[in-house]
């Protein structure tokens, strides 16, 4: 996609910018746009196909950016997750959504303890490779309040135990189709530091356990 330098000069006050499902969209493209609007606060690459560490490399040197949404984009690897988590995005973002991107593994996550205001995170769909090491890694970001698991079959109790005891702002957790997480598990962990006083919701659907919104407004405060 080749962007009118003229019409995003003439915007100065541009913050989010919206691509999604924009396949001519590549790399080239996404640096120009990152270099040329400085203040972007939000990008959503949804489905982006083409867009690749190249960009993120760009996108990792944003100093306002808070908001990143690149669901879909498969050729993002570790690598890109790296140059995120070294650049100055790493003070702004708060909210990054890297779902089905499945050549990510525990690996690139562990890169992800870097940023240091990060809120909301979806990991949905990335695959085999994202495992308990890259879900302990994740429950480092005491700052995280919406996160999201859900299809990643690797992930089992482990990681609950991990966010339950390192995670006190978390108020919503999707594990929809984790597969290794034991029914107790999904309530135990949270009882014992009693993590219900911040949950607004709490999303579980696996074979091992079905949702629980019920059972948390059941049990109390």
């Amino acid at each position: 996609m080749v962007y009118r330098v003229g019409m995003i000069n003439g915007c100065p006050n541009l913050a989010e910018v919206y691509l999604r499902r924009r396949c001519q969209v590549g790399n080239f493209g996404v640096i120009s746009l990152v270099d040329l609007v400085p203040n972007l606060t939000t990008l959503d690459l949804t489905g982006c196909i083409r867009i690749a560490d190249e960009a993120l490399k760009a996108i990792g040197n944003a100093r306002s950016l808070q908001v990143l949404i690149l669901r879909g984009c498969w050729l993002i690897t570790n690598t890109g997750l790296a140059l995120l988590a070294s650049g100055s995005l790493s003070r702004t973002l708060r909210e990054l959504d890297i779902a089905e991107c499945n050549r990510i593994t525990d690996d690139g996550l562990l890169h992800l303890r870097e940023m240091c205001c990060l809120e909301e995170l979806n990991l949905a769909n990335c695959g085999l490779d994202v495992t308990n090491t890259g879900g302990v890694a994740i429950a480092a970001i005491q700052t995280l309040k919406r996160l999201s698991f859900s299809w990643l079959i690797n992930i089992s109790d482990a990681t609950l135990i991990a966010l339950a005891q390192n995670c006190p702002n978390l108020v919503y957790i999707g594990l929809r189709g984790c597969e290794s997480i034991t029914r107790v598990m999904a309530f135990v962990p949270l009882q014992i530091i009693g993590l219900w006083n911040h949950l607004c919701w709490l999303l579980v659907t696996s074979l091992a356990g079905r949702i629980c919104k019920r059972w948390c407004s059941d049990a109390g405060p």
